[in-house]
């Protein structure tokens, strides 16, 4: 049976972009599968930090696409951010005063607001409330105050509402199973599914080169939440004692010129690469970093996701239960965040390992192609109110 869906994710890409992410693309298959879609974004892009425009965008079969204003910001924490997002909240109420023409209703969680203004308005005699939960607000606040992580989570300022939107969804989508038992403590009997974010880059089978330096890269944002300054120090220390090693940075951020600052040895900041220049420059590397400072919340990211479905040898420092389990398909080392000695001794042991040198085996666990065709197969399941 073909669905009148809403989609609203704030902070997503549009499908006509370049660079298209897990809810422009999940819009596209959903209207590629003959449901009704209506796409609902904020008019500024989080990632390129710029305002899209609405009169570039092309039509699509059984697609439209909405943008709601909101004001621009610059940095991913302050002031502005958060004007923004209630900008986005406010608009979003005066765009869709009613929702009941939707049969489902497919939000992105986090933020709260929208969700919350959604539930607000939802005809719950006709249309399915699904959220697909990202990270778990207010729970990851504690990475910016970490004196957040002594309380319940159930304590924590905003849980009253995040236990709102959970409570009442009629099926809950996340990331990960950690993100998901969050939910479940809230709502247990409520329909569910774990979809990863999926990896953003086509299937690379590669074979790195033996030649010259071993090479560490990271991708992503450079912010209080990454371990990345001990993984520099090691590096460098170990480039001092004459160890051939190089880790590549390929991200911007919050830290970068801290970073910059520091005696970096064998360290290369290349700063924002365009993503298909980035997928040739991993067919030279060898070594993932998946560095997560000590006690952070994140569970299964986006960079993990794209590390996993590459199937390239990982050093890692993230604690979480269930993304240790996931780093056993790969070769891979553990050090402890903030620990030099202990990154130094992963890293060499790592160079000292010929598995670093075999092909990269992709996953397609973590492809998005059939992450999304699972999502949308979870959806289609989902009943209208009058068969329920």
């Amino acid at each position: 049976m073909k669905k009148n869906i809403l989609l609203v994710a704030p902070y997503s890409s549009l499908p006509s972009d370049r660079f298209v992410n897990r809810f422009s693309y999940l819009a596209l298959k959903l209207a590629e599968r003959g449901h009704t879609t209506t796409f609902v974004t904020g008019k500024f892009s989080h990632r390129m930090k710029d305002f899209h425009r609405s009169e570039a965008l092309p039509s699509y079969e059984n697609l439209k696409v909405v943008l709601i204003d909101n004001r621009a910001y610059r940095s991913h924490v302050g002031i502005k951010r958060v004007l923004s997002l209630r900008d986005f909240h406010k608009n979003f109420e005066k765009r869709f005063p009613t929702l009941d023409e939707f049969d489902v209703i497919y939000s992105a969680y986090p933020p709260i607001g929208h969700n919350l203004a959604i539930l607000r308005y939802l005809d719950r005699k006709k249309t399915r409330f699904i959220v697909d939960i990202q990270d778990v607000w207010p729970e990851s606040f504690s990475s910016v105050l970490p004196s957040l992580q002594a309380i319940s989570p159930h304590l924590l300022p905003f849980a009253r509402s995040a236990n709102k939107v959970y409570a009442n969804a009629d099926a809950i989508i996340a990331v990960s199973r950690t993100y998901l038992e969050r939910a479940l403590s809230v709502h247990p009997d409520v329909k569910s599914h774990v979809a990863y974010i999926g990896t953003e880059f086509d299937m690379i089978n590669t074979v790195p080169k033996s030649g010259g330096p071993t090479r560490l890269f990271y991708i992503g944002t450079l912010s209080y939440s990454y371990d990345i300054e001990t993984v520099i120090r090691a590096v460098h220390d170990l480039a001092s004692m004459g160890r051939e090693i190089e880790f590549n940075i390929f991200g911007n951020g919050p830290d970068l010129t801290r970073l910059q600052s520091l005696p970096h040895k064998g360290t290369i900041f290349h700063g924002h690469v365009p993503y298909k220049e980035l997928e040739a420059r991993l067919r030279e590397q060898h070594i993932a970093v998946n560095s997560i400072r000590s006690k952070a919340p994140q569970s299964v990211t986006n960079k993990l996701c794209d590390y996993l479905g590459l199937g390239c040898p990982i050093l890692n420092s993230q604690e979480c239960a269930e993304a240790r389990s996931l780093l056993s398909k790969v070769t891979h080392r553990n050090y402890r965040a903030g620990d030099i000695a202990s990154a130094k001794e992963e890293i060499s042991s790592l160079l000292d390992d010929n598995a670093i040198h075999a092909t990269w085996r992709s996953d397609a666990t973590f492809s998005r192609e059939a992450i999304s065709r699972s999502i949308i197969d979870f959806v289609e399941m989902i009943e209208p109110r009058d068969l329920a």
